[in-house]
């Protein structure tokens, strides 16, 4: 997430079910927490990526997947 976020830094997140388009998100991506911006929303799959240049790091996950919508530190929304 840099040059938003730096590897490391602690998130605080509002458990919550509904999120929008470039809302900053901690979701389950296989067996790990990540911390990724929100690209798009379609028939409940939220495509997933960070805000640098690599496209490697997209994914693709159930909306069931998203944990809570990141409030601290504020990120803001594209």
């Amino acid at each position: 997430m840099r040059p938003t976020l730096r590897p490391g830094q602690i998130v605080w997140a509002h458990e919550i079910r509904s999120f929008r388009k470039g809302q900053v998100v901690v979701a389950f991506v296989g067996d790990r927490e990540v911390v990724k911006r929100i690209e798009s929303i379609e028939n409940g799959v939220v495509t997933l990526v960070g805000d640098n240049a690599e496209k490697s790091n997209t994914y693709k996950v159930s909306d069931t997947k998203i944990e809570g919508v990141v409030f601290w530190p504020w990120v803001s929304t594209r």
